[in-house]
């Protein structure tokens, strides 16, 4: 399973310990690395990284990515379903 996650999500999720590959978007490369730090596997900064739903799509090998936690709002949920496979999970 992969997740998509946003850092403000992450404290306190423990995906790694049930074997889940993390992959957070933030603004922040400080946020990113501190999500890093928690467990995350993969960070991508959206903001330098514009087409980020590629990027995750490319950290998964091209199956898409199995749930993610929408938190950016009409401004980033395109790039969230672009991001995730059929059948997936979007909250």
């Amino acid at each position: 399973m992969r997740e998509l996650l946003s850092p403000g999500k992450w404290a306190g999720h423990t995906p790694a310990r049930a074997h889940v590959q993390v992959i957070i978007t933030s603004s922040s490369d400080d946020k990113l690395a501190r999500a890093k730090a928690l467990g995350a596997n993969h960070g991508i900064n959206h903001k330098t990284t514009p087409g980020w739903e590629k990027a995750a799509l490319g950290l998964t090998g091209g199956r898409s990515v199995d749930h993610v936690v929408e938190v950016g709002g009409a401004a980033t949920l395109a790039r969230s379903f672009g991001a995730i496979r059929v059948g997936a999970r979007s909250v």
